[in-house]
């Protein structure tokens, strides 16, 4: 598969990620691992290299969204993100 079309997918609410994920399978994406949290996401950021990331902003106690993306930048700097939110 691309590696072009390895994506993550970070989101604390199970429902939506799940619901992202199987969206993006769909579609012919190969999503390579999916966290609730972002100390997870940033552990399976280091392992998998994902092309691009789904990210929520809020990702209740810890680290953002914003913050992970900062990190996993430091890693892969040509990583895609792609922010997500309910936020007003």
């Amino acid at each position: 598969m691309s590696e072009l079309r390895q994506i993550m997918v970070v989101e604390d609410d199970s429902f939506t990620r799940s619901t992202l994920c199987a969206a993006l399978r769909s579609l012919g994406f190969n999503v390579v691992a999916e966290s609730g949290s972002s100390r997870e996401a940033l552990l399976l950021g280091k392992t998998h290299l994902p092309s691009a990331a789904l990210i929520d902003l809020d990702l209740g106690k810890g680290p953002t969204g914003i913050d992970l993306a900062i990190a996993l930048r430091q890693i892969k700097p040509a990583i895609g993100i792609v922010f997500l939110t309910s936020y007003d």
